[in-house]
């Protein structure tokens, strides 16, 4: 079986090649663009792995996408209008892109490659998460934890996996119910962009030393049984200028930076 592995229209657009279950070829698409984090259809990706598992789309007994557009779109319209009507403009520009485009995957992806729409399937964004780490180790069962922003609705996730099996789903979070998005709004407050400057947070994190501790737990809450508890009255995960935060998180950690402007 012959499975092409599509991942775009957010950031890091990738694709894959699986031949009998095993990955033949892997590839960004900023690899070939040149653009960071480009998020249009790997079409340059795709070719390139098809290239190199000697398959053609026509081929392919699959193609995978990496989440469930109609679900996701039922938490987008569940935001916008809980936020109305601060979210408004927000609206309008996310029905402009979800009508327009992001709800007729299936069609764009049969059309790109060629193929019938028949053999496009979509995946829920954490199992593909999961996929993508059990399937790749060396383990015939194992427990796989998924934390990120947000897939449908997920945003953490603890499964359990074993060789030739469906994942079972352990224990859940749920937006806004997220370690993801709280990340994304730190990364904004020091002055990056979400979804793209995580990584030199993450970086830079090595030469801080651990001073936040009481902070951080006012807003993101450890609970008595280990669960967690994101406050998110101090967090606007809807911004649309890319500001996570509120008022409130400023108050207890101070003016956020702005890397735009240059150091006096």
């Amino acid at each position: 079986m012959a499975v092409l592995g599509l991942s775009y229209d957010f950031h890091d657009a990738s694709a894959a090649v699986l031949r009998g279950g095993d990955v033949v070829a892997a590839a960004a698409e900023e690899r070939f663009t040149l653009q960071k984090h480009d998020p249009s259809f790997p079409r340059f990706a795709s070719e390139a792995c098809m290239r190199l598992a000697d398959v053609s789309p026509s081929q392919l007994d699959v193609i995978a996408f990496y989440e469930r557009p109609h679900e996701t779109f039922t938490r987008v319209l569940s935001d916008v209008f809980y936020d109305y009507p601060r979210g408004t403009s927000r609206f309008g520009k996310s029905m402009k892109k979800w009508l327009g485009s992001k709800l007729w995957q299936r069609g764009s992806i049969a059309r790109e490659l060629g193929v019938s729409p028949s053999k496009i399937e979509f995946f829920p964004h954490h199992i593909s998460h999961a996929a993508q780490a059990f399937c790749t180790s060396p383990f015939s069962d194992s427990a796989v934890l998924v934390v990120d922003g947000v897939g449908e609705w997920e945003s953490t996730t603890l499964l359990y996996g074993r060789r030739g099996e469906a994942f079972r789903t352990i224990e859940q979070y749920e937006y806004p119910q997220s370690l993801g998005l709280v990340y994304a709004a730190f990364t904004a407050f020091l002055g990056f962009k979400p979804n793209s400057g995580e990584s030199s947070v993450m970086a830079l994190a090595a030469f801080g030393k651990p001073g936040y501790v009481e902070k951080i737990n006012r807003v993101l809450r450890r609970q008595t049984d280990d669960s967690y508890l994101v406050l998110t009255e101090h967090f606007d995960f809807l911004a649309e200028d890319h500001r996570l935060f509120r008022e409130s998180f400023c108050a207890i950690f101070g003016r956020p930076r702005d890397l735009k402007k240059k150091s006096v």
